[in-house]
């Protein structure tokens, strides 16, 4: 065997892999396992279920990842493919037992994971009886811990309470049409492939600062708020969307909604989550080390914080604020939930902080 042959057919692969030419992508990784009677590594049996669940190929991604467990039955990462392929069909009941087949398979110390893992099978038995939560946006009923958060991020798409949050706010406006334009900044997975599955794709507008960062995301743009706000056009979005965006922006943050409302239709809606702290507002633009970002604004690439106790004299000022915010005069409490939205979320300004805003909420 040359491993250096080897070694480029994978880099081959890998190249229809990340422009997400799925077929093409197949037809590279069988010819590596034609070529090469033992792949070293289980991680091109990986790949090669994901080039198939990708074309919804499920039982020819089972298959593959079958015969790479046979061959590498130490190797985490196809189990976790196992119970993936379970899960983006949906059978909570067959992804169950897979993920449970790791947490008794695979020792806790050499694999983390795996300890969020049987804690969200924990909290799924725990809670079952009451409510059967389950993310709102791809329906899995899997959650891993999120930093010290216990059970709020989904396992399968990624969603976080926030952002279950939000798209209860887009389902409640019933905004989603095909022929709606959206504006999404930033997007998240979940709420990304939610979205595409109904909106057309020349009318879904996905940008970010960093677009590669999104590689999921189809046609993503590079788009500079502080620079780029001048280039939207008037009147053009029934949907702005964005999360945790506007304590990261170096510029003139009246200026940047301002360009945002001008760029929304009349009837449009400009829904965005904005992380609301104890304190005071505060915002530098200078050069920071990461260690006083973090200190002043509670991350090392924020420039900004929005304190409570000033609210209504800072971004109060440009966007109506209700400090008496309670989401609950919205949904009933078993709707939040069922969508695993913990209570935290529900009532005062927090980080989760859904702000539902029309075209003449700006006030400047």
């Amino acid at each position: 065997m040359n491993k250096n042959d080897m070694n480029a057919m994978i880099a081959f692969a890998e190249e229809a892999m990340k422009s997400k030419n799925w077929s093409e992508a197949v037809i590279r990784w069988q010819a590596l396992f034609e070529r090469f009677e033992r792949v070293g590594s289980g991680g091109a049996y990986v790949r090669l279920s994901i080039a198939y669940r990708n074309q919804n190929l499920f039982n020819q991604a089972e298959k593959t990842i079958c015969e790479g467990i046979e061959k590498h039955p130490t190797y985490f990462p196809i189990f976790m493919e196992f119970a993936k392929i379970a899960m983006l069909q949906k059978n909570w009941l067959e992804a169950t037992e897979r993920l449970r087949k790791i947490v008794d398979s695979f020792d806790r110390i050499t694999y983390p994971k795996v300890i969020n893992i049987a804690e969200a099978l924990e909290y799924q038995n725990q809670n079952r009886q009451l409510f059967e939560p389950h993310c709102n946006i791809c329906g899995s009923p899997f959650f891993v811990a999120m930093n010290s958060r216990k059970n709020v991020k989904c396992l399968n798409c990624g969603s976080l309470e926030r952002t279950r949050l939000l798209y209860l706010y887009i389902e409640h406006l019933a905004v989603l049409s095909p022929n709606v334009r959206i504006f999404h900044l930033a997007p998240e997975l979940g709420l990304y492939d939610k979205i595409s599955s109904i909106v057309c794709p020349d009318n879904y507008f996905v940008v970010d600062l960093d677009p590669k960062r999104y590689s999921f995301a189809k046609n993503i743009q590079k788009f500079d708020l502080c620079n780029d706000i001048d280039d939207l056009p008037d009147q053009h979005f029934d949907l702005i969307i964005h999360s945790h965006i506007m304590e990261h922006i170096p510029c003139n943050i009246s200026y940047v909604f301002k360009g945002l409302h001008r760029s929304l239709k009349d009837d449009g809606w400009h829904l965005c989550i904005i992380p609301f702290m104890n304190g005071y507002y505060e915002e530098c633009f200078a050069p920071l080390s990461a260690e006083e970002a973090q200190s002043r604004f509670g991350q090392f690439d924020h420039v900004r914080r929005f304190g409570i106790k000033d609210i209504h004299n800072s971004l109060g000022r440009i966007i109506p604020i209700d400090i008496n915010y309670d989401v609950t005069k919205i949904f009933s409490p078993e709707t939040l939930i069922k969508s695993n939205i913990p209570d935290y979320c529900w009532k005062g300004l927090t980080v989760h902080t859904v702000l539902a805003l029309r075209k003449n909420d700006i006030k400047i």
